[in-house]
This record gives structure tokens, sequence and C-alpha cells, in this order.
């Protein structure tokens, strides 16, 4: 390996691999945290530089998920503005939607910010630490 590799986006492992898989179809390469209850990584790429390029860039989940949540509330309240007058369920299923999804956005953000060596726990009961 001549790259570093950095600590996992998601829970801040330091134990950080990279596999080659041999197939019939030719070899691929992917990176994985090596903490026993993470375990994420990359797809598999046709290289191991690719590999670590993927793994370098890849944001984290929380970030991800902050996007998609921004951009689902976006077109709640765009496709709220289209409907009529006459569909006050709709309106009114709209409106709870939007403010769930601004109140878990808020929440995420401040998680996100916890300062260094704070601890949450995960959707599957794991505790990540901070960096």
């Amino acid at each position: 390996m001549s790259e570093e590799l950095k600590p996992c986006p998601f829970c801040g492992e330091t134990q950080i691999e990279t596999f080659r898989h041999g197939s019939n179809w030719g070899d691929s390469w992917h990176v994985e945290c090596g903490a026993e209850k993470c375990g994420n990584g990359t797809c598999h790429h046709d290289t191991e530089a690719e590999a670590i390029a993927a793994w370098h860039t890849r944001q984290s989940a929380t970030t991800e998920a902050l996007a998609a949540m921004e951009q689902a509330r976006e077109v709640l309240e765009r496709a709220q503005q289209c409907v009529g007058p006459g569909y006050v369920n709709w309106h009114f299923a709209a409106r709870k939607a939007i403010a769930t999804l601004t109140e878990q956005i808020e929440r995420m953000r401040g998680e996100a910010q916890q300062p260094s060596g704070a601890q949450t726990v995960g959707q599957n009961g794991t505790t990540l630490t901070g960096e």
C-alpha cells in the first residue's frame, strides 16, 4: 500500500485495510474499516489506488443523510405550493412531514458538531466516539 489511509468517517477507527479480490472477471480492490462493530467500506474498484481514493473522498453517513433530508424537505415545500387549496389533508400531511424533517436535520446537525470525545449511540445500538 503506497498511501496512508484516513480514519473511518463513520466511527473514527484508524485500523483501515485494503483488500484484493480475484475472480473469473478479474481482480478488484476495496477498503474496509477494521472496527468489529463498524466494518464500513468502499465498493469494489479496479485498482488499489482507486479504492483508496474512494475511501478518502467519502462523506460521513451523517453528512449524506443530512443532504438527502434537506433535499426532501425542499421538494415537499415546493410541492405544497403547487397543490390547490382543496387538498387540506395533503397540506396538513406535508406540513407535518416538513416539521419532522426540520427537527431531524437540526438534531443530526447538533450531533455532528459534538465536541471531541463525545459519545453517541448509533441506530444499531453501538456507541460511537467523536474525533
